[in-house]
Protein backbone atom coordinates (compact mmCIF):
# COMPACT_ATOMS: atom_id res chain seq x y z
CA UNK A 1 0.00 0.00 0.00
CA UNK A 2 2.96 2.53 1.07
CA UNK A 3 4.60 1.72 -2.79
CA UNK A 4 1.51 2.39 -4.19
CA UNK A 5 1.12 5.89 -2.66
CA UNK A 6 4.83 6.45 -3.40
CA UNK A 7 4.45 5.44 -7.16
CA UNK A 8 1.01 7.35 -7.62
CA UNK A 9 2.76 10.59 -6.02
CA UNK A 10 5.60 9.47 -8.47
CA UNK A 11 3.26 9.36 -11.52
CA UNK A 12 1.40 12.81 -10.35
CA UNK A 13 4.75 14.92 -10.27
CA UNK A 14 6.02 13.63 -14.09
CA UNK A 15 2.25 14.76 -14.70
CA UNK A 16 2.54 18.15 -13.02
CA UNK A 17 6.09 18.89 -14.65
CA UNK A 18 4.54 17.35 -18.15
CA UNK A 19 1.59 20.02 -17.78
CA UNK A 20 4.10 22.83 -16.53
CA UNK A 21 6.31 22.37 -19.46
CA UNK A 22 3.29 22.58 -21.87
CA UNK A 23 2.29 25.67 -19.76
CA UNK A 24 5.51 26.88 -20.21
CA UNK A 25 5.58 26.77 -24.29
CA UNK A 26 2.30 28.43 -24.99
CA UNK A 27 3.61 31.35 -22.25
CA UNK A 28 6.55 31.69 -24.57
CA UNK A 29 4.77 31.14 -27.52
CA UNK A 30 2.40 33.91 -26.84
CA UNK A 31 5.36 36.36 -25.14
CA UNK A 32 7.62 35.51 -28.67
CA UNK A 33 4.69 36.43 -30.88
CA UNK A 34 4.06 39.85 -29.55
CA UNK A 35 7.43 40.37 -29.32
CA UNK A 36 7.79 40.02 -32.72
CA UNK A 37 5.02 42.23 -33.44
CA UNK A 38 7.14 44.80 -31.92
CA UNK A 39 10.61 43.36 -33.84
CA UNK A 40 8.53 44.57 -36.96
CA UNK A 41 9.34 47.95 -36.09
CA UNK A 42 13.17 48.88 -37.85
CA UNK A 43 14.70 50.00 -35.08
CA UNK A 44 14.10 46.92 -32.73
CA UNK A 45 14.23 44.32 -35.82
CA UNK A 46 16.84 41.20 -35.30
CA UNK A 47 17.33 38.34 -36.82
CA UNK A 48 14.87 35.30 -37.33
CA UNK A 49 17.10 33.16 -34.55
CA UNK A 50 16.47 35.67 -32.10
CA UNK A 51 12.74 34.19 -32.33
CA UNK A 52 14.38 30.31 -32.39
CA UNK A 53 16.26 31.17 -29.65
CA UNK A 54 13.59 32.76 -27.30
CA UNK A 55 11.74 29.53 -27.50
CA UNK A 56 13.45 27.25 -27.03
CA UNK A 57 15.67 28.70 -24.41
CA UNK A 58 12.56 30.87 -23.00
CA UNK A 59 10.84 27.65 -22.40
CA UNK A 60 13.58 26.05 -20.80
CA UNK A 61 13.81 29.26 -18.28
CA UNK A 62 9.70 29.71 -17.74
CA UNK A 63 9.36 25.71 -17.40
CA UNK A 64 12.18 25.53 -14.94
CA UNK A 65 11.15 28.38 -12.98
CA UNK A 66 7.37 27.79 -13.38
CA UNK A 67 8.48 24.41 -11.11
CA UNK A 68 10.61 25.92 -8.83
CA UNK A 69 8.17 29.02 -7.68
CA UNK A 70 5.22 26.59 -7.86
CA UNK A 71 6.14 25.93 -4.26
CA UNK A 72 5.76 29.48 -3.24
CA UNK A 73 1.57 28.54 -3.59
CA UNK A 74 1.94 26.30 0.11
CA UNK A 75 2.53 29.52 1.69
CA UNK A 76 -0.93 30.53 1.05
CA UNK A 77 -1.80 30.95 4.77
CA UNK A 78 0.69 33.13 5.41
CA UNK A 79 0.35 35.21 1.91
CA UNK A 80 -2.65 36.52 -0.09
CA UNK A 81 -2.80 34.63 -3.37
CA UNK A 82 -2.85 37.46 -5.52
CA UNK A 83 0.54 38.53 -3.64
CA UNK A 84 2.09 35.11 -4.49
CA UNK A 85 0.93 35.27 -8.06
CA UNK A 86 2.87 39.10 -8.56
CA UNK A 87 5.69 37.33 -6.56
CA UNK A 88 6.04 34.84 -9.25
CA UNK A 89 5.40 36.78 -12.20
CA UNK A 90 7.99 39.33 -11.60
CA UNK A 91 10.73 36.32 -10.23
CA UNK A 92 10.12 34.49 -13.12
CA UNK A 93 9.74 37.90 -15.61
CA UNK A 94 12.99 39.13 -14.23
CA UNK A 95 15.44 36.09 -14.32
CA UNK A 96 13.73 34.98 -18.01
CA UNK A 97 14.04 38.83 -19.23
CA UNK A 98 17.43 39.08 -18.35
CA UNK A 99 18.94 35.55 -19.30
CA UNK A 100 17.52 35.88 -22.49
CA UNK A 101 19.02 39.59 -22.97
CA UNK A 102 22.91 39.08 -21.68
CA UNK A 103 23.45 37.43 -25.12
CA UNK A 104 22.74 40.60 -26.83
CA UNK A 105 24.22 43.20 -24.56
CA UNK A 106 27.55 43.05 -26.64
CA UNK A 107 25.93 42.71 -29.85
CA UNK A 108 23.28 45.66 -29.50
CA UNK A 109 23.41 49.60 -28.06
CA UNK A 110 22.79 50.04 -24.77
CA UNK A 111 19.58 52.00 -25.56
CA UNK A 112 18.25 49.21 -27.90
CA UNK A 113 18.73 46.41 -24.60
CA UNK A 114 17.08 48.84 -22.44
CA UNK A 115 14.02 48.83 -24.74
CA UNK A 116 13.93 45.62 -24.99
CA UNK A 117 14.50 44.71 -21.29
CA UNK A 118 11.22 47.03 -20.54
CA UNK A 119 9.12 45.78 -23.55
CA UNK A 120 10.25 41.62 -22.55
CA UNK A 121 9.18 42.48 -18.89
CA UNK A 122 6.07 44.09 -19.48
CA UNK A 123 4.95 41.42 -22.31
CA UNK A 124 6.17 38.31 -20.16
CA UNK A 125 4.36 40.04 -16.59
CA UNK A 126 1.27 40.55 -18.28
CA UNK A 127 1.41 37.26 -19.82
CA UNK A 128 2.62 35.47 -16.69
CA UNK A 129 -0.32 37.43 -14.63
CA UNK A 130 -2.90 36.34 -16.61
CA UNK A 131 -1.83 32.68 -16.47
CA UNK A 132 -1.71 32.43 -13.25
CA UNK A 133 -5.27 33.95 -13.21
CA UNK A 134 -6.54 31.11 -15.67
CA UNK A 135 -4.44 28.58 -13.67
CA UNK A 136 -6.07 29.26 -10.24
CA UNK A 137 -9.81 29.04 -11.73
CA UNK A 138 -8.80 26.12 -13.19
CA UNK A 139 -7.39 24.87 -9.91
CA UNK A 140 -10.39 26.31 -7.64
CA UNK A 141 -12.77 24.17 -9.86
CA UNK A 142 -10.94 20.90 -10.15
CA UNK A 143 -11.34 21.12 -6.09
CA UNK A 144 -15.02 22.42 -6.58
CA UNK A 145 -15.66 19.30 -8.57
CA UNK A 146 -14.07 16.62 -6.05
Amino acid sequence: KKTENIHLFQIKLILQAIITFFSALIITLIFTGIDYLFHIIPFLNVPTQYFINKLVFGTLIIWILLLITSYLSLFRELMEFRSIMLFRAIIITMVTTLLLQIRYLATYSLFFNFIIIILHFMILSITLFIYFNIEEKIKTNILRVN
